[in-house]
C-alpha cells in the first residue's frame, strides 16, 4: 500500500498520528517535484540549474534512518522545525542508509529530473 493510500486510510478511519510518512513504505514526491533546482550541500538551499529537479520539504520527524532503493545523490539535506538547514547528506549504493538528525523534521532530494522521475528511485523511512 503506498504512503498516500495509507494515509487516506488513516484519515477516513480516525485512527493514529498522521506524520506524513511510515515505517517502512516508501515516499511519494511524484507532486512535490520544484522544476530546475537543485539543494546546495553547503546551505540547503535552492539553486537554479537546468534538468534538474528537487523536492519540497518531505516531513522526516520520528525517522531514525532513511535507506534508498537505486537512489544516488549527494545533493540533499535535513532541516528542522523551522525549516532551517541542520546539514546535507548523500546517499549511495544499493539499500544504503543514512541516519535522520534526532532535530531534523524535514528533508529534501535533488537529482536530474528523469532519475527524480524514475519509479525504481526511493526512499523508505523507518522508525
Amino acid at each position: 500500500m503506498s504512503l498516500l493510500m495509507r494515509r487516506r486510510e488513516l484519515m477516513q478511519s480516525g485512527g493514529g498520528e498522521d506524520k506524513g510518512w511510515e515505517s517502512g513504505v516508501k515516499y511519494d514526491w511524484s507532486d512535490k517535484l520544484i522544476p530546475n533546482v537543485y539543494i546546495l550541500t553547503t546551505n540547503g538551499k535552492e539553486s537554479a540549474y537546468s534538468s534538474w529537479s528537487a523536492t519540497d520539504f518531505l516531513p522526516c520527524h520520528g525517522v531514525r534512518y532513511l535507506q534508498r532503493g537505486a537512489f544516488m545523490s549527494i545533493y540533499n539535506a535535513f532541516y528542522d522545525e523551522n525549516k532551517s538547514f541542520i546539514r546535507s547528506f548523500g546517499l549511495g549504493g544499493d539499500n544504503s542508509t543514512v541516519d535522520v538528525p534526532a532535530n531534523a523534521y524535514y528533508f529534501r532530494l535533488s537529482d536530474t529530473t528523469s532519475k527524480m522521475n524514475n519509479a525504481d528511485r526511493y526512499i523508505i523511512p523507518y522508525e
